[in-house]
């Protein structure tokens, strides 16, 4: 036929070659959309073994609520919460542990001497992210902090160069994170936008952060100059006062050119990140557990649904002594000299968290080993930055840290569950599965309409599929009415609450 004969003529006899070539000609816009598709597809986890990663981590905090923490970080949240116009209370927790890191930056524990965090918090759109990083930039503002605070970086320089200026400190505050992370792991990412992984990892963990011949050379010319400039300034200036500050300036820049040359030691950095489901999602792979992004970073998974909007405003005083303990807590954790350590019954039960993320079953597992393997980093981190107000890290301090951790991993494991559902290979019983923790997630608190459930849990490919199948049967019934029967769930009217909320 024609086609045959194009093959041959044209193409050599090569089929594989003429195919895509000839859609091109001939549906280009439909080629384009195919290949879209076929990339999205490459792009997707794979989930071997996936019910060895649906194990649930083990409960030993007992009943700890992780939108409650002990203490200051407790307070800062009270104070997110009261002034909120839509309360997203599981987004404040991350959120207080940043700006308690920040103004105590320069603090230690007996545990580490790094008290930095990477924090994704992934919630609807308009669900009220706004809240927290404002009272962060507020807070850090009154402690003369603020200037370290970024809202974004454009290459692997401009990280370079922030921590420089901030003499060796920076908190990046992202809002929209989805674009600053795709900048890096783009495949059409410009070189200095895929540098900045191994930057932020590498400042992340080190404890003495060298940079490279090339940045040497020409930062170091700037500083160079920078020095002359004001060695200059000063030989002419005949007001003190201003002599003063000049020469404080100079002491800085011969500073950063010191750590320049020789390494800048223990450099604070940390990343508060929040975006949406559909956005931030598919960022949580197998590839960026792998390359060890992911390990290092705490997910929280916040509520499918938005809070009612706060029309009440809060009394005053309220709001007025709550900012004053916050300010009061955070300027004992600036001012004080004092190493953090854990008590005994603290260091006994953080001994045993490690003690079985440390067991070759969650050490080495297939998919997410290197999540297990960094879990106690986030344990000695959390709990520490949580005793920095008092010096001392408790057991309400480690069993919340444990707390926090293992929502983290089980808020990762949910969303490759999801993303496996939403495939076109996903196995019924997992379907199923993710099913029911969306469900139970949907219906927290309040509960939600049956109507909204029912439109959330047919969404994924995998259940579409499990569907069409059997067209006879109502899946979506038959799995709410199981939930009710073993006591779940239970309805309200028009609405499902879940028994695990109440």
């Amino acid at each position: 036929d024609v086609f045959d004969v194009l093959v041959t003529l044209d193409y050599a006899g090569d089929v594989s070659r003429a195919i895509p070539d000839l859609a091109s000609k001939v549906d280009p816009e439909g080629q384009q959309q195919r290949r879209q598709e076929y990339m999205e597809q490459q792009d997707r986890p794979t989930l071997p073994d996936i019910d060895e990663m649906l194990e649930t981590e083990p409960n030993r905090s007992g009943a700890v609520d992780v939108t409650k923490p002990p203490g200051l970080a407790g307070e800062i949240c009270r104070y997110m919460e009261m002034t909120a116009k839509r309360p997203c209370p599981e987004l404040y927790p991350l959120a207080a542990l940043h700006l308690i890191a920040l103004v105590g930056r320069d603090r230690r524990s007996t545990y580490t001497s790094k008290l930095n965090l990477m924090t994704l918090a992934i919630c609807p759109s308009a669900a009220g992210k706004e809240a927290p990083q404002d009272k962060v930039k507020r807070f850090a503002a009154y402690h003369n902090c603020s200037g370290l605070i970024h809202s974004s970086a454009g290459s692997h320089k401009d990280i370079i160069h922030n921590q420089l200026e901030g003499d060796g400190n920076a908190l990046y505050l992202v809002d929209e994170v989805h674009s600053f992370l795709g900048s890096m792991k783009s495949k059409q990412a410009q070189t200095y936008e895929t540098k900045m992984e191994a930057e932020i990892l590498t400042l992340f963990a080190t404890e003495l952060y060298t940079l490279r011949g090339m940045e040497k050379r020409d930062l170091g010319g700037v500083y160079s100059k920078t020095i002359d400039d004001l060695a200059k300034k000063i030989d002419k200036s005949a007001d003190p006062e201003e002599t003063t500050k000049l020469e404080k300036a100079l002491e800085k820049v011969k500073q950063r050119k010191e750590w320049l040359q020789n390494g800048l030691p223990n450099p604070f950095f940390s990343l508060m990140g929040h975006s949406v489901p559909e956005r931030l999602d598919t960022f949580v792979s197998a590839e960026n557990i792998t390359s060890g992004f992911l390990g290092r970073t705490l997910i929280v998974r916040g509520a499918d649904k938005r809070a009612k909007l706060r029309r009440t405003k809060p009394s005053d005083n309220d709001v007025e002594f709550c900012e004053c303990k916050i300010t009061e807590g955070l300027r004992r954790v600036s001012k004080s000299g004092e190493i953090v350590a854990p008590d005994d019954e603290a260091e006994s039960y953080l001994d045993d968290c490690v003690d079985w993320y440390e067991d070759d079953e969650q050490l080495n597992h297939h998919l997410v080993g290197a999540i297990y393997a960094r879990a106690p980093e986030h344990l000695y981190r959390v709990s520490s930055i949580l005793a920095l107000d008092k010096g001392t890290i408790t057991i309400e301090h480690a069993r919340y840290a444990d707390a926090l951790v293992r929502q983290s991993i089980e808020d990762v494991k949910h969303i490759l569950l999801k993303i496996y559902s939403d495939s076109e290979s996903a196995e019924e019983v997992h379907v199923m599965r993710y099913a029911c923790q969306q469900i139970h997630r949907l219906c927290k608190g309040r509960g939600m309409a049956e109507s909204q459930v029912r439109q959330r849990v047919r969404k994924p490919k995998g259940w579409q599929q499990m569907e069409a199948r059997d067209v006879q049967r109502n899946r979506f019934q038959e799995l709410i009415a199981e939930l009710e029967a073993r006591g779940d769930i239970v309805k309200a009217g028009k609405r499902i609450i879940s028994r695990s909320a109440l």
